[in-house]
């Protein structure tokens, strides 16, 4: 019997990045994403809850994200080596110079230095082209995309380097591992010995809190506040779309529709529970009421101001706990007495 050892690495897989900042600036691509999520997701479902109704708006989403939006292209060092321009002048330096090894008179010297001279306006005219290219590839993002394009930009110019960062100490993933767990340690600090935990007053208990469904102009209002250029939560829906993006109708659908009561969301999805909203108003007696989960994941930034603004008034105490293998810390707020 024969065995033999393979010691083949397996292939990575390749992760597609998609070009978000030719997404934010060209209209036409935001109108085809649009048409895209709207024409997979509007189908007929009589019955669906909030979080099936969901779970379609976020597929429908990844699928119009792979026909719609470009991938990011590579960046390579641009030579003009091989340039038409380039070519040209160089050849008028070659012969130039057999001229002038084989005459070795003034005019053909003369002519030489004036080849040379042709290249090297060449090199600075294609240079400076370039530069004013990149400089118009900054003027057409989105004002908040365009300090950290500039900054790409001169680092390219100048010829700087990233700087490396977010290296840990350790010569092995176990001690970079315990470098972290005990930094972390040493921010959370010590266990508080007492026994008895204080009461604390509560602040605008009787806060007049609006239980009505979510306004267009509430939605408007936070996605105005957007930044493009973050990372997106577990949905994967990037702030691009929810900002460029005409799909307020069915977000806010949903919100509705999850804000009623008539279901909860489940674990994985970016929205949050406002029960505490409907509480606020609906309850005069929030003492005898459950504890609100509000599942802060990735909270959306449709809802972010308006739960700040929701829940702030009503919360009396909160306890933060980790889920089983996450690292999103998850808040529990009790009504106050």
């Amino acid at each position: 019997m024969r065995v033999r050892l393979s010691l083949r690495v397996p292939k990575p897989i390749h992760k597609v990045r998609y070009d978000w900042k030719l997404f934010s600036a060209s209209d036409e691509l935001q109108k085809q994403y649009t048409v895209e999520v709207k024409n997979r997701f509007e189908v007929l479902e009589i019955e669906e809850d909030a979080n099936e109704r969901y779970q379609r708006f976020v597929e429908a989403n990844k699928q119009a994200l792979e026909s719609s939006v470009p991938e990011k292209e590579k960046k390579k060092c641009k030579s003009f080596l091989r340039h038409p321009e380039i070519v040209r002048a160089r050849e008028m330096v070659k012969t130039a110079s057999k001229s002038v090894n084989a005459t070795s008179d003034f005019k053909a010297t003369q002519n030489l230095k004036e080849a040379k001279t042709l290249l090297y306006n060449t090199y600075d005219q294609l240079k400076e082209q370039e530069i004013k290219e990149k400089i118009h590839r900054v003027e057409n993002l989105p004002d908040d995309s365009r300090y950290g394009e500039a900054w790409v930009v001169i680092n390219e110019i100048t010829g700087r380097k990233k700087t490396i960062e977010g290296q840990v100490a350790g010569a092995s993933p176990e001690e970079r591992v315990k470098t972290w767990y005990n930094h972390f340690q040493n921010l959370l600090g010590s266990t508080p010995e007492t026994e008895e935990l204080e009461d604390v007053d509560m602040i605008l208990a009787e806060g007049n809190i609006s239980d009505d469904p979510f306004s267009p102009e509430e939605y408007i209002k936070v996605k105005i506040s957007l930044k493009q250029g973050k990372s997106s939560g577990p949905d994967e829906i990037p702030p691009e779309v929810l900002k460029n993006c005409d799909l307020d109708n069915i977000i806010l659908d949903i919100l509705n529709y999850w804000n009623s009561g008539r279901t909860y969301p489940s674990g994985d999805c970016d929205f949050v529970d406002l029960l505490s909203k409907a509480n606020s108003k609906g309850s005069s007696d929030l003492a005898d009421s459950p504890p609100v989960d509000a599942n802060l994941l990735s909270p959306p930034p449709q809802l972010d101001a308006e739960a700040a603004t929701a829940s702030a008034p009503t919360i009396d105490r909160e306890t933060v706990s980790f889920g089983p293998g996450s690292l999103y810390p998850r808040f529990t707020f009790t009504g106050g007495k």
